[in-house]
């Protein structure tokens, strides 16, 4: 059966359960981190995690309600036609080299830069999108050692959410709970990020999925006849809501952040593939490489496995 494009956008962020779900094996009670997967004497038991429908049924409705009418295309964009969803991304933005600075320059997104600090884009914590993506974060959370993760202690105190919701990662010290800091003997930058390269594994399996989409942003709205339009484009300072009136840096402004060795068609790859599916990102790949523009739109009679 056909899988829509929408769904297909918004399992990017669960695919990574059913990958993650059941590979922990270390001997830990993963309760202890606000977890729903328990493991104990490592011995994997029943993991109810759901199937997921209905956590994308409460984001999908509430993204369509607010759904705003889309305006004409820039003539910078990229168009690329997929059932009832219309993919539109941002070819300049595609084309820069921009790269993230985080440890080699980054100015953090507080009110005055700190690039001493070390925080990057940590310093507000990150949102979770539903209770699945929640209870993941929470399971691998307990899979990681001390030596991993320097908040370990406060994690296990106090839990690794800032609400009872479960929808915000706690902020300890001016930065995400999963923030390892300059110096620490596990390493600098996200715990789970590290502990994902540790395993051989890719970030966008452990990481919740606002860090590793970032700087990437897609803008849902409503189009013709029934479409809906998908705007794929570099996050900017106004995204961050209110905390962008007063950041004194955004790398995706001026020039700072654009020193990468390839664009970032190629260098935001995995990512853009994870979001959009596929085939959207090989042919949007084909486009930018041969700078081409057809009408293209995939076959309505194509199945998605």
């Amino acid at each position: 059966m056909r899988v829509s494009p929408t769904d297909r956008y918004f399992e990017a962020t669960h695919r990574y359960l059913v990958r993650r779900a059941f590979r922990a094996t270390c001997r830990v009670d993963l309760t202890r981190f606000d977890g729903h997967l328990i493991l104990a004497e490592g011995r994997r038991k029943e993991c109810r995690h759901g199937s997921g429908d209905v956590a994308r049924g409460r984001r999908w409705s509430g993204r369509r309600a607010n759904l705003r009418r889309v305006v004409p295309m820039d003539p910078g964009m990229e168009e690329i036609h997929d059932g009832d969803t219309v993919w539109r991304f941002d070819r300049d933005f595609l084309e820069s080299r921009w790269a993230c600075l985080w440890g080699r320059g980054c100015q953090g997104i507080g009110p005055e830069p700190a690039e001493h600090l070390g925080l990057g884009c940590c310093s507000i914590g990150a949102d979770l999108g539903d209770v699945d993506e929640s209870r993941t974060i929470a399971a691998l959370a307990a899979t990681l050692a001390p030596v991993r993760f320097e908040r370990h202690a406060e994690a296990g105190e106090g839990g690794i959410f800032s609400d009872g919701g479960r929808t915000h990662t706690r902020v300890v010290d001016g930065a995400c709970i999963f923030l390892n800091r300059p110096g620490f003997v596990g390493g600098a930058g996200c715990a789970l990020h590290l502990e994902a390269i540790e395993a051989g594994e890719s970030p966008i399996d452990w990481k919740p999925s606002v860090c590793w989409q970032l700087p990437i942003k897609v803008d849902w709205a409503a189009g013709a006849d029934d479409t809906e339009v998908a705007t794929v484009h570099r996050w900017t300072r106004r995204d961050w809501g209110a905390e962008g009136e007063t950041m004194a840096w955004c790398c995706t402004e001026g020039s700072l952040a654009y020193v990468g060795d390839r664009p970032v068609i190629d260098s935001l790859g995995a990512e853009l593939e994870e979001i959009v599916g596929t085939e959207i990102y090989v042919e949007l790949r084909h486009r930018m490489v041969h700078a081409t523009r057809p009408e293209y739109r995939l076959p309505d009679n194509r199945e998605d496995q």
